[in-house]
């Protein structure tokens, strides 16, 4: 039997920041979901009626296990930061081409008189520039932004701006998650040739976070999300249905019960 291990591991290796295996009889809290749309909590969004998502062997109906990944998307505010700069810079050396070019146009002017200069002329590295003072003044480049939600400028006026929620800070990560996904699916198929599987991200009739729960990659947060005590609860989620049997791992709620337990009746040192 392929152990839960090596497949935690290979999807570790793969650059999965979390990865645990899960029972597919999660039923109370599909149950508990399946309540949730039955009461219209869900509002318009139809495709949470979906009865696939209160059954995973509507699915698979060979499956017998979940394995269910996380990828972290806390990348710091530097990030955007630094993606600001890069487009001030940008901005900054576009405005110093365009007042280049406005020397550069003032310059033929005046060799030819008045009349644009000929092509020959306008090469010629012998052309004096006019004084600064001659030209029209140029645009200031924007100002830096100030990373409070505010950006200085000369008339003390903040312009509108908004943030981004940073798990849209880069590529879309339902590409990201899939193809990870994918790779772990090839390398379950070369572990356990003929193995059948299904993976998800986000998209398709799966309450992953039921799974996730009960894979010991996190606990139910009050903000609906779930928590790692080390990663928090900044991270996507992705699971693959599959036929083999594997061993689960316990809840977090559970392992720190079992954790309590045994440290009250572990002999106190004196």
């Amino acid at each position: 039997m392929l152990s839960s291990l090596t497949i935690k591991e290979r999807a570790l290796n793969l650059g999965f920041d979390l990865a645990g295996i899960a029972p597919i009889g999660v039923w109370k809290d599909l149950a508990f979901s399946r309540q949730w749309v039955e009461k219209g909590f869900h509002g318009e969004m139809r495709y949470l009626e979906n009865p696939k998502r209160f059954d995973p062997c509507l699915i698979l109906p060979s499956a017998k296990s979940v394995i269910c990944v996380g990828l972290v998307y806390s990348a710091g505010v530097r990030s955007q930061e630094s993606g600001f700069r890069g487009q001030t810079r940008s901005q900054k050396s576009e405005v110093r081409s365009q007042g280049t070019e406005e020397r550069v146009s003032v310059a033929r002017c005046q060799v030819s008189g008045g009349e644009p200069a000929v092509e020959d002329q306008a090469n010629d590295d012998s052309i004096n520039l006019p004084p600064k003072t001659a030209l029209a003044p140029r645009p200031e480049p924007l100002a830096p932004f100030a990373f409070n939600g505010r950006r200085s400028t000369d008339n003390g006026q903040s312009p509108p701006r908004a943030w981004i929620s940073r798990y849209a800070w880069g590529q879309d990560y339902h590409e990201l998650m899939r193809a990870k996904l994918e790779r772990l699916r090839e390398a379950l198929e070369e572990l356990a040739p003929g193995v059948e599987t299904r993976a998800f991200v986000d998209t398709g009739p799966v309450v992953e976070r039921a799974f996730a729960r009960f894979s010991g990659i996190g606990w139910m947060g009050k903000n609906t999300c779930i928590i790692n005590q080390e990663k928090g609860s900044w991270f996507f989620l992705g699971v693959i249905l599959t036929n083999l049997e594997l061993a689960p791992d316990l809840p977090l709620s559970t392992v720190a019960g079992h954790a309590r337990h045994a440290s009250k009746r572990a002999p106190q040192r004196r």
